[in-house]
Parts: C-alpha cells; structure tokens; sequence
C-alpha cells in the first residue's frame, strides 16, 4: 500500500483519495497483526517481558491519531460518491480543516 501511495503522488491527481485508500489499508492490518500477536504469544505477549504490547498499543494509538480504517474508508466512499471531500472536514492525519 505505501508503494502504491508513492507511485499514487507522482501523478497529482487526487492525492487525498490516495492517502485514505493506503491508510485504511495499512490500519487495518497493524490492527490485525499486533492482535493476532498478542493472541499467538499468549500471556507473555502482554507483558513487559516481550515487544509484542507495544507494536499492539503503537496500532491503537496509531488508527487514533491517524485515523481508523473505518474512518478512512468512509472517506473514500465520499470522495467516491460525491467526488469532493465535504467542506470543513479534516484533511488526512493534520485535522485542519479544508
């Protein structure tokens, strides 16, 4: 997905559209995977004993500042079925509005 976006912003079309797309993509899956982790690693993956809590809180806190999948994705569909972003929404992981 980060390749894709790069590849995406050479050609300035809708970089905004590009950026969601790759978010939810990658949000999703840090998600995923550090829960999965923590659920393969049993009791020690939630302990200070092993790194696996902090990929799992760097998800978390990652999705709340970045924003979630879910939130991204609801974005594409805007920009997908209204063709523009709604006025005043936050632009892409700054939260200034447009």
């Amino acid at each position: 997905a980060v390749w894709a976006l790069a590849h995406r912003l050479d050609v300035p079309d809708d970089p905004a559209l590009a950026v969601s797309i790759a978010q939810a993509t990658c949000s999703a899956a840090s998600v995923r995977v550090a829960t999965d982790t923590i659920q393969v690693h049993g009791g020690i993956g939630f302990t200070w004993e092993h790194q696996a809590h902090l990929y799992y809180k760097r998800a978390y806190t990652d999705a709340a500042l970045l924003g979630s999948a879910e939130q991204h994705r609801a974005r594409v569909a805007r920009f997908v079925l209204d063709g523009a972003p709604e006025k005043g929404a936050p632009r892409v992981a700054t939260g200034i509005p447009t």
